[in-house]
């Protein structure tokens, strides 16, 4: 997350879609900071998406990962994560890893806490195929025992948990919203989808 974007429309859909989930239980954000932040305008990210943050540390090329998502991996609430780009399959260039959340990385956070939720802000997705390349992310996750569904739209999200029957729960809390766009049939360009 880059703080300097701090309140456009993407994070517009981002606390659209936590306050939608809150009756699924309380929320904290990770922002996965790629850049040190003034702790105010911190605060002001906290304060806008309507929860606390988990962490305030930065995230760069030599970081250890593990330890980087330990204090996500033993969250007892639900958890949003917001990297600069998104959820990457392959593993990007080492100057760039900082951008993005692996899918190992979210696989160990789900798996760590599998009554809680975690959505994923997620940009890291082929222009023309956005659909395809959701899809692709959600079946690597499903390989690897982890449940999801994904939103899709200028800002594209995934929701994931090792219970799947959590993850319907909140489907169907989504889905209940008037005005939602959900995907149907595949060729529609925003709405919820499942794989």
């Amino acid at each position: 997350m880059r703080l300097n974007y701090l309140g456009d429309s993407q994070d517009i859909v981002k606390r659209c879609l936590i306050h939608w989930l809150n009756p699924m239980g309380s929320w904290k954000a990770h922002p996965m900071l790629t850049e040190a932040a003034d702790p105010h305008i911190a605060q002001e990210y906290a304060k806008f998406l309507g929860v606390e943050l988990l962490s305030t540390d930065l995230l760069s090329e030599n970081t250890n990962r593990d330890k980087y998502f330990a204090a996500a991996r033993a969250l007892q609430e639900n958890l949003f994560l917001d990297p600069d780009t998104g959820l990457t399959t392959p593993k990007p260039d080492h100057r760039e890893s900082p951008r993005y959340l692996f899918i190992r990385d979210l696989v160990k956070i789900a798996d760590s806490r599998p009554e809680r939720l975690t959505l994923v802000f997620d940009m890291s997705l082929p222009h023309g195929s956005e659909y395809a390349g959701l899809r692709n992310k959600l079946t690597r996750i499903e390989q690897r025992g982890i449940h999801g569904f994904a939103y899709s739209s200028h800002a594209s999200f995934l929701l994931v948990s090792k219970d799947a029957k959590l993850l319907t729960e909140a489907f169907k809390l989504l889905r209940s919203h008037p005005g939602l766009p959900l995907i149907d049939p595949p060729d529609r360009r925003a709405g919820l989808m499942t794989l």
